[in-house]
């Protein structure tokens, strides 16, 4: 008999450039066994020769020449770690603010965000300042609907810090004021002080900041709900990326948000008309004769070519509502406080799922009451203004896959760019189908 699989949690870490997320992700999988003891000793060996031995934990995750020789994480990376009562999936995201769009097609696929801010002075005033992407990555993530969040108080051990417990409060109320102005109720938020390079807190309790009794970061993130997985809906399945592997073929890759992914089963990749049958299914290195919503994969699809399959498509089960091209949708919108205007025919970049796509703003249908979205301030106005909330119906430039956010809430949700700047987010109320 094959046992039943342990709940999968996704768990995405933000934070401001140089907080330190890859190293407390690293040391994390090397302390819970998910990176072996060979894996650590060759990126010790490879950081050291390098002189950069501090990077040992964080080079298990920056795997890129580009990334090791800046020091700096440039791109999205995955680590899984087999917890006692789950499989938790850990996304790790750059810091820097031109790498916005990288978090945003991640950060939709999380159920717990992971907040990194830095005790060291300086780090944290950097990372909450304006040109700082803390505040960012929270908005982002409330934005999305990543209602659980946990915030560590990484570099405890730095030489100016000295496992403070003032320097740590004084980090916490001020990031709990964040908190508060992006959605959450920072009260019920978990703080946790630590050092990801020392692993202070990391999985066991440390004995250098006594004036903390919580938990760790590890029995901290094994104690977050698992939210229900949809697999009783037709499969959805946004596509992250594509490869063509030799003496294999054509593999797509993302994560199962809907229904499930069995061999043998024929997919449809909207908005497109291309198909093609599964041949396998890998997680992690692991076979899998069926997947389910919140499994990160890689499959082997038949009849379907890299060339045809982009970033951004949605796979879905061919006989069963297979994901269809939408020409446009009526769309909940918010615009930030500092925001630009909106006007008819304003074009946002639409960043939903793993797509972003140019939108036109066709209609303007109501201007509502933020504090009471029933409320209507006044039908068909000309402009959107910062801080205002509106019915409005974005037509993309592009062909693309989109949901209503009631029936597949993941892909129903979104964020508005302007001129490289963050300027709202929304809800999809209904779509209007293309004609084949």
């Amino acid at each position: 008999m094959t046992s039943k699989p342990k709940p999968n949690l996704g768990v995405i870490f933000l934070g401001h450039v140089d907080c330190g997320k890859s190293t407390i992700i690293g040391h994390l999988g090397f302390l819970t066994g998910s990176v072996t003891k060979k894996q650590m000793d060759k990126c010790e060996k490879e950081s050291r020769e390098g002189g950069k031995e501090s990077f040992k934990y964080a080079w298990v995750v920056d795997k890129t020449r580009h990334e090791r020789s800046r020091g700096l994480t440039t791109i999205s990376s995955v680590l899984n770690l087999e917890l006692t009562t789950k499989s938790v999936t850990t996304v790790n995201v750059p810091g820097l603010a031109n790498f916005l769009p990288k978090l945003m097609e991640r950060v939709f696929h999380a159920e717990v965000a992971v907040l990194v801010v830095s005790a060291a002075e300086g780090e944290f005033e950097s990372g909450i300042s304006t040109n700082g992407q803390t505040e960012d990555h929270l908005r982002i993530a409330s934005s999305f609907g990543v209602e659980q969040i946990v915030v560590v108080v990484n570099k405890m051990d730095d030489r100016n810090v000295k496992y403070s417990f003032k320097r740590y409060r004084e980090v916490k109320t001020k990031t709990m004021h964040l908190l508060e102005s992006n959605g959450y109720c920072a009260n019920d938020v978990p703080f946790i002080p630590i050092s990801g390079w020392c692993g202070d807190n990391l999985t066991e309790n440390s004995t250098k900041m006594e004036w903390y009794t919580g938990e760790t970061l590890l029995s901290t993130i094994e104690s977050m709900h698992v939210p229900f997985k949809y697999a009783d809906l037709p499969l959805r399945m946004p596509i992250l990326n594509v490869f063509n592997i030799s003496g294999l073929g054509t593999v797509p890759i993302g994560r199962i948000e809907f229904g499930k992914l069995e061999v043998n089963q024929v997919v449809k990749f909207g908005p497109t008309n291309t198909s093609g049958q599964v041949l396998s299914i890998q997680s992690f290195g692991k076979s899998k004769l069926v997947a389910y919503p919140g499994d990160e994969i890689g499959f082997h699809v038949k009849d379907a070519t890299k060339k045809e399959i982009k970033k951004g498509m949605v796979a879905g089960d061919l006989e069963n509502d297979p994901p269809s091209r939408v020409s446009s949708f009526q769309a909940k919108i918010t615009l930030l406080n500092a925001s630009p205007s909106l006007t008819i025919n304003s074009k946002p970049r639409l960043f939903i799922h793993t797509l972003s796509c140019i939108c036109n703003v066709d209609t303007m249908l109501q201007l509502l009451n933020p504090e009471s979205a029933d409320e209507i301030l006044k039908k068909k106005p000309s402009v959107l203004n910062g801080g205002d909330t509106a019915i409005v119906v974005l037509k993309p430039q592009a062909p693309i896959c989109v949901e209503p956010f009631d029936r597949y809430p993941k892909l129903g949700r979104f964020m508005l760019m302007m001129s490289k700047k963050l300027i709202g987010y929304g809800i999809i109320k209904s779509v209007t189908k293309a004609e084949n």
